[in-house]
């Protein structure tokens, strides 16, 4: 408690583009438990690792679970604390007894959906995947940081992905009965029983059960100039978009239709043998140390 505000006693660290979003969702809807606005990173503010974040003071930050009452559980998501170097150790000496909820996907599956997600947020210009990633590979060997729209310096493709490191922090400064990880297919193919089994981590009711689902489906841009020039425009234009429409909300919804003509919801591809080697090139011993670190099988993620 901080006054008469409880702190958050969970945190759903990541990782991006893992399914976190329908997690932190459906954990919502359970009435013992109090979900703050998601992807907040209050922890990671110092870091500059999301340029569009707002300055949020220790007060603010605790004033976003003002609303729960004294009988529910509160959590927090933000899918970058479990790539940040530091927010393990913050969120220990916020809440020693915080328990950590983790989840981990093929990076096979991971990375093309992390690709639209940059693509869609006008953080990334080139539609095609393996042209992203391996410009992506040179960058990161060069040192060179880039800096778009969201982020001061973009999280590279590959690193994203090595979980080992990632998770090893988070077990190393938790007890391990304080941190759930759950890989993503699995989740998929049983929400049910792994959305109950999170429940008993948590210590709530497992009878309750959301009716309502949520499910994130694949973005696809139509055009990635008109979808980067809606989402930053360079300054004459906005002054010219004012002048001619002064109103703000009905820019901003003049801005949205132009968006969703933009965007189709597309199954996405399969990744070619070539891809897939060259992802295995880079995150197969990182996902054979893991696989010791965590006891779970993951070879179909080196397939």
């Amino acid at each position: 408690m901080i006054g008469n505000i409880k702190k958050p006693e969970f945190f759903i660290v990541g990782a991006p583009k893992c399914g976190t979003t329908a997690l932190d969702f459906h954990l919502s809807l359970h009435p013992e438990i109090f979900m703050a606005p998601k992807e907040k990173h209050y922890f990671m503010l110092d870091e500059g690792i999301n340029i569009k974040l707002k300055s949020i003071t220790r007060a603010d930050y605790v004033n976003f679970f003002a609303s729960a009452s004294h009988r529910q559980v509160c959590g927090e998501s933000s899918v970058w604390y479990l790539y940040s170097e530091n927010v393990a150790k913050k969120i220990y000496q916020f809440n020693p007894e915080a328990k950590i909820i983790i989840i981990l996907r093929n990076p096979k599956k991971m990375l093309p959906s992390l690709h639209s997600q940059f693509l869609y947020d006008a953080d990334e210009h080139i539609v095609d995947f393996k042209t992203a990633l391996l410009e992506d590979i040179e960058r990161i060997k060069k040192g060179k940081k880039v800096k778009t729209r969201t982020f001061e310096n973009r999280p590279g493709y590959i690193n994203s992905v090595l979980y080992y490191e990632q998770v090893k922090r988070y077990l190393s400064v938790f007890d391990s009965g304080q941190v759930t990880i759950l890989l993503h297919n699995k989740v998929k193919d049983d929400f049910e029983g792994a959305y109950r089994s999170i429940l008993k981590f948590l210590q709530v009711s497992t009878d309750f059960f959301p009716s309502e689902q949520q499910v994130n489906v694949n973005k696809k841009i139509k055009s990635v100039k008109l979808h980067s020039l809606s989402k930053r425009p360079p300054e004459k234009l906005k002054k010219i978009f004012r002048t001619i429409i002064p109103f703000k909300p009905i820019r901003s919804s003049l801005i949205k239709i132009v968006e969703s003509l933009n965007v189709s919801e597309k199954n996405r591809d399969e990744l070619s043998e070539e891809v897939k080697e060259l992802v295995n090139k880079y995150t197969k011993d990182d996902v054979l140390m893991l696989a010791k670190l965590i006891d779970k099988d993951l070879s179909d993620w080196l397939r």
